[in-house]
């Protein structure tokens, strides 16, 4: 498995798979970059493993979408 992960924490114990995503200064906001991230990371964990657990780091789940990063791109699309 990589571990080429900007935004994700990304482990498998036995059969058990383990997703943190890693925006804490964001309260795990979603942008482009954790969203294809958290694709590839459950396409992988799920042929390795029986369950996938998808936790946020810090004190939040996640915030849902990064307001200020859609307030600077034009492509509202990449989170739909």
């Amino acid at each position: 498995m990589t571990n080429d992960w900007e935004c994700l924490k990304v482990s498998i114990e036995k059969d058990i798979g383990l997703v943190t995503l890693n925006r804490p200064d964001v309260l795990n906001a979603l942008n482009y970059t954790i969203v294809l991230e958290l694709e590839k990371a459950v396409r992988q964990l799920e042929r390795a493993s029986r369950v996938i657990l998808i936790e946020g780091a810090g004190r939040h789940f996640c915030a849902g979408a990064d307001l200020h990063y859609l307030a600077g791109t034009q492509k509202i699309s990449e989170l739909i």
